[in-house]
């Protein structure tokens, strides 16, 4: 509210009850990030149940640094471009 600008995770928790609603589609209208970070949440619980029963972690659970970082970097462009005053980039911003 301060500065005027929306932060990557402004509209989370909005997102959230949308989603815990049902509402699929307002959920991604206020934050596509919880959504992803949602379905990436799911596939993490999951390899680790994988990994509990088998006591084998799937290769494909292994993020490397780069990949890591790529992830953020991608967080940072998401935060820039939902700030763009200009369509298409106002449907990002979580109104």
């Amino acid at each position: 509210r301060i500065t005027g600008l929306h932060c990557a995770g402004c509209g989370g928790t909005r997102a959230f009850f949308a989603f815990l609603k049902g509402d699929l589609a307002l959920s991604w209208r206020m934050n596509p990030l919880f959504l992803i970070g949602l379905v990436a949440g799911v596939f993490y619980f999951a390899a680790s149940f994988y990994e509990k029963k088998t006591g084998r972690r799937p290769a494909w659970t292994r993020i490397s640094v780069k990949a890591g970082w790529t992830i953020l970097a991608l967080i940072l462009v998401f935060w820039v471009v939902r700030n763009i005053p200009q369509w298409p980039f106002t449907l990002l911003a979580p109104y």
